[in-house]
């Protein structure tokens, strides 16, 4: 009887957990979603913040795959579109961050799959990052 109780309670706790991580990823989705509905709404620092906020919940729910670097990729440009038009530089700051881990994911992924780096892509991650760490010393 003790064995089986045991078994049905590790059951439980596995499900469970199981439920919670996608009940999170749920709760991601629906956030991501809610700033992609408001977000062209919004202007100045407020945009540039939700455009960054967006490529931050991509790069939660990371798959290591494709689609997910190419979608978030448009959020981070517009970010730095955005911050540099009305002079934000902590926006801009880490929108070149977050553009860097887009690139730096684009470079991993053609990586695996040419089995060598692409220099293009790593100028472009070298220059994002010399460009956040600037502004970062600036501010």
């Amino acid at each position: 009887m003790r064995k089986y109780l045991m078994l049905i309670s590790l059951i439980a706790s596995v499900n469970a957990s199981l439920f919670s991580q996608d009940s999170m990823e749920v709760v991601l989705h629906n956030k991501m979603d809610s700033f992609k509905r408001t977000v062209q709404g919004k202007t100045g620092k407020e945009k540039v913040d939700d455009l960054n906020r967006i490529v931050d919940l991509y790069e939660i729910l990371d798959e290591d795959n494709q689609m997910q670097v190419d979608s978030a990729t448009p959020y981070a440009r517009q970010a730095i579109s955005e911050a540099k038009r009305i002079g934000y530089k902590r926006g801009l700051g880490y929108a070149n961050l977050k553009m860097s881990y887009c690139e730096w994911r684009r470079n991993g992924i053609y990586l695996q799959k040419n089995k060598k780096n692409d220099p293009g892509i790593l100028v472009s991650l070298d220059e994002m990052l010399k460009q956040s760490t600037q502004i970062g010393e600036e501010i």
